[in-house]
């Protein structure tokens, strides 16, 4: 077992070969068809611009994540859910499937799909345990900055990795004292000869202590003064560097199975070569991959609410309470009841979760199509800089469930 391997857990060397011919056999054709895909998405920027027809290998995406959800997923979510166990064994089969790491691309042995195809397969796997898909799609997120700031010897040497075998990765920008206001970051990196040492902590990243390597974001310009978009420098960081101490799991209120952490960082040496595009242009590339990761975080929640209504909907069927189900009970004193909530667009939750899914598709398409959208452009906060794209995406999930707890407990 190699030292990566070690570093994960997530793979036995003598099992890497046989993985390798399954996964190859289940997403070679998805390779294809991506190819496929991205072409008609070209020509409709041209002619059509958006379609929310799906085509039939984006068909076969939603299909194979669906049945993955909810055959695999579903039935051991309330297990890791309640131990906090990071999934291992999900994410190991996730990988196989081609439902992990859609975003590396062909040249790398990806599948190099789009972000409208990662929010179909997103969706999906959130209506199954968020947890699980919180831990899938952070991979997403700590890959993208290589993916559209990387040279070709950074793709190839650590995103390719990822494709040989179960592997994740992590994104480490938020800090203690810092998250949504990036100027107020402290990790520093001081250039020493052809490395940079770095010296900071950084907090609740997602993969942590899971991670076979991370992209960091640092101060390189002493300045204080300094605009966030010269200030800042993107890094990767091997996971097993001397001088990175992990910190213990964080016991989180949900999606208990995904790994969040704090990561100290002393004196940690890390290569010129593995500064991203160069000094200063960290901010930017901390932001664009934002860009192309926020449009599945808010198919997860449409994913979530989904699955809140149809657990609502399923006991509303089934619990009869004066002689009748409850679907047929007027449960508050406005005209709310679950016949409304299941089938009825001009119901306030079964409409709010429809309209945040064709929201999340029409940014996805937006996005794959190389649009800009104004109200994305960066204010120099992570919160100004996404709250206008997904006003109510954290407020979903929690909407439907609350209506849900209606239908459970009649309070």
């Amino acid at each position: 077992m190699g030292p990566d391997t070690q570093k994960t857990g997530l793979a036995d060397s003598p099992q890497v070969a046989n993985l390798q011919v399954i996964r190859s056999t289940a997403t070679s054709s998805w390779r294809a068809q991506s190819s496929q895909a991205t072409a008609a998405a070209s020509k409709s920027k041209s002619v059509a611009g958006f379609s929310f027809e799906l085509t039939e290998e984006q068909k076969e995406f939603q299909a194979t994540a669906r049945k993955f959800a909810r055959e695999e997923i579903v039935p051991v979510a309330a297990h890791y859910d309640r131990t906090g166990e990071y999934p291992v064994p999900l994410i190991k089969r996730a990988w196989e499937l081609g439902l992990i790491n859609s975003h590396i691309p062909e040249s790398c042995g990806g599948l190099g799909l789009g972000i409208f195809d990662a929010c179909l397969i997103t969706e999906e796997l959130a209506y199954g345990c968020t947890g699980v898909q919180t831990a899938i799609e952070a991979n997403s997120l700590g890959q993208m900055p290589v993916i559209i700031a990387g040279n070709e010897q950074q793709q190839k040497k650590y995103l390719g990795r990822m494709t040989e075998e179960p592997m994740m990765c992590a994104y480490c920008v938020t800090e203690p004292g810092a998250g949504s206001d990036v100027a107020g970051l402290k990790t520093k990196a001081e250039k020493k000869g052809d490395d940079y040492i770095i010296n900071g902590q950084k907090m609740w990243i997602t993969n942590g202590g899971k991670a076979n390597w991370y992209f960091l974001l640092a101060r390189t310009n002493p300045d204080p003064k300094a605009p966030a978009n010269k200030a800042f420098t993107g890094f990767i960081v091997e996971a097993d560097s001397p001088g990175i101490q992990v910190g213990r799991k964080e016991l989180n209120m949900g999606q208990r199975c995904s790994d969040t952490r704090g990561i100290v960082f002393e004196d940690v040496r890390v290569p010129k070569e593995n500064v991203l595009i160069g000094e200063g242009a960290g901010f930017k590339i901390a932001m664009g991959a934002f860009d192309k990761t926020r449009p599945p975080v808010a198919a997860g929640a449409v994913g979530l609410a989904q699955r809140a209504l149809d657990e609502a909907t399923k006991y509303a069927m089934e619990r009869k309470t004066f002689g009748k189900v409850i679907a047929e009970v007027v449960l508050t004193s406005k005209p709310f009841s679950v016949k409304g909530l299941s089938f009825g667009f001009h119901n306030s939750t079964t409409g709010r979760t429809r309209m945040e899914h064709a929201l999340s598709h029409v940014v996805a398409q937006m996005l794959d199509l190389g649009y800009e959208i104004p109200m994305l452009k960066p204010r120099f906060t992570m919160n100004s800089y996404y709250g206008p794209f997904t006003p109510s995406q954290p407020e979903l999930p929690s909407r439907v469930y609350y209506k849900g707890k209606k239908v459970k407990t009649g309070k």
